[in-house]
């Protein structure tokens, strides 16, 4: 398991294992799987219940679920097949929490570092502010409205937070611009709270509510 293994098992985002097939009719090279981002290495696909080879057979962006075959699969019906593991999160998105949060995506969990967890809230904290608006949604074949996402998220945040609030004295704090300009670096302040000192200006001593 990696860290960002383990940022999905605590973010409750490990994916959802799914099917898609397509017709082939001997022109068409490029296709979509109908519920993107895969996961990484996660994805099979077969053509005439052959199975090809990623890179000399097709390429796949992970991202959008874009396949392109480098020949045009033959005509058939549903002879184009995918499985893959759905998420609701990119691995991409997955990395750059854990570099927000100081551990690395594809380093091994280290007993004691907390740091995951960390990620793990960003990522809920992401999710809950996509899924903030109130429309209808299906996830696992389940109906479901975006304030119920929203609301889940949320809750598994707080959850996370108590956890990493509890076997930490420091927090880091993500800072961001606000004038406008495209984001910069995202840096980490910690502060402790055996040096406080009362003199100074202190960002409060919690994990965020949400981005900044």
């Amino acid at each position: 398991m990696t860290n960002a293994d383990l940022v999905r098992l605590e973010a409750g985002d490990t994916g959802t294992p799914t099917r898609d097939a397509a017709d082939g009719d001997g022109a068409t090279t490029e296709f979509y799987v109908s519920s993107a981002p895969i996961r990484a290495s996660s994805a099979l696909v077969y053509v005439g219940g052959t199975l090809k080879t990623l890179t000399s057979d097709y390429s796949l962006d992970l991202a959008s679920g874009r396949i392109v075959f480098g020949t045009a699969p033959v005509t058939g019906t549903a002879n184009i097949v995918v499985t893959y593991t759905s998420v609701q999160m990119s691995d991409d998105d997955i990395a750059n929490a854990c570099t927000l949060a100081g551990c690395a995506s594809g380093g091994t969990p280290q007993q004691g570092d907390k740091a995951p967890i960390l990620a793990a809230i960003y990522v809920c904290q992401w999710l809950a502010s996509r899924y903030a608006q109130d429309y209808d949604v299906t996830v696992e074949g389940q109906d479901l409205k975006r304030s119920q996402m929203h609301a889940m998220y949320t809750a598994r945040a707080d959850a996370l937070r108590t956890r990493y609030s509890a076997t930490s004295s420091i927090v880091p704090i993500p800072m961001r611009r606000i004038d406008g300009y495209e984001q910069q670096d995202i840096t980490t302040r910690e502060v402790n709270e055996s040096s406080y000192d009362p003199k100074r200006r202190y960002f409060p001593l919690t994990v965020p509510d949400r981005l900044p």
